[in-house]
């Protein structure tokens, strides 16, 4: 578990990178911005003090949320959660989809850290937004 000057230092993080990448749709994809029933819906899967700052919703079985402390994605009928920490700074494109110039815009599954944990993201620009955004972490040495 992250200390909350650490939770906090990385929401703060998230939320500059998001605005960095100068997507017309970024406001959408915060977490304060969501309706009523998915934030409530979200909270089950967060820890009382850690709420997401970066919701990518599809569906109640299609989502992925990122907090100051850990990346959690539903997809698959599984529930898939890495603490950003634990990236490492490793990002990869599940080794089933085709390299091309074409190819770029038709996946969205990335696999993160040395345990490869697959997170979901609407193709296209949203997923590049996410790779971009996590690929900064850890920013911090301090332990858990």
């Amino acid at each position: 578990m992250y200390s909350s000057e650490k939770k906090d230092f990385y929401k703060n993080k998230l939320l500059w990178k998001l605005d960095r990448n100068k997507l017309d749709f970024s406001n959408d994809l915060l977490f304060d911005e969501q309706e009523e029933s998915i934030k409530n819906y979200l909270l089950q899967y967060t820890a009382i003090d850690t709420p997401p700052a970066i919701v990518f919703w599809s569906n109640k079985d299609l989502w992925t949320f990122i907090s100051g402390e850990e990346v959690v994605s539903k997809h698959s009928g599984t529930l898939h959660r890495i603490y950003l920490d634990d990236i490492k700074k490793r990002i990869k494109v599940p080794p089933l989809v085709k390299q091309g110039e074409e190819s770029k815009m038709t996946f969205n599954f990335i696999l993160l850290g040395n345990d490869d944990v697959r997170v979901w993201a609407p193709e296209g620009k949203t997923i590049f937004a996410l790779m971009n955004i996590l690929q900064m972490f850890p920013l911090l040495d301090e332990k858990r």
